[in-house]
């Protein structure tokens, strides 16, 4: 699961990417789990990872990647380049909303910065 994470990551380069670690039997991952499907078919300038389990990616190699340790869940990240750029823990929507809207600024900047080169 490392090497695929990594390597999904790595693909998208600099598109801002959000992922959800969720557990087998948490409550609040499988209620705001709906809610980060709907984004991912709304948001076209961000990619959203499918929900990962805990149990596959809470391996020092997956640590390394994402830059923090799974301590809680559901955990959301977001990033951009192959970093971390923020991250969150809870089933929060409100915040979920806030890191959508912060990944599509990056989108935007990111999109910006290819007409400057052209």
């Amino acid at each position: 699961m490392a090497d695929e994470l990594k390597k999904y990551l790595d693909e998208r380069n600099q598109q801002p990417c959000i992922i959800m670690i969720t557990g087998k039997n948490c409550i609040p991952c499988d209620n705001i789990k709906p809610k980060y499907l709907k984004y991912s078919t709304k948001t076209k300038d961000v990619a959203f990872v499918r929900p990962l389990d805990v149990d596959d990616i809470n391996t020092p190699e997956c640590r390394e990647k994402i830059g923090f340790k799974v301590k809680s869940l559901p955990v959301f990240a977001g990033f951009v380049g192959g970093e971390c750029l923020v991250h969150f823990v809870g089933a929060d929507e409100k915040q979920l909303s806030q890191m959508v809207e912060i990944m599509m600024k990056e989108a935007s900047a990111s999109k910006n910065m290819k007409k400057l080169r052209i």
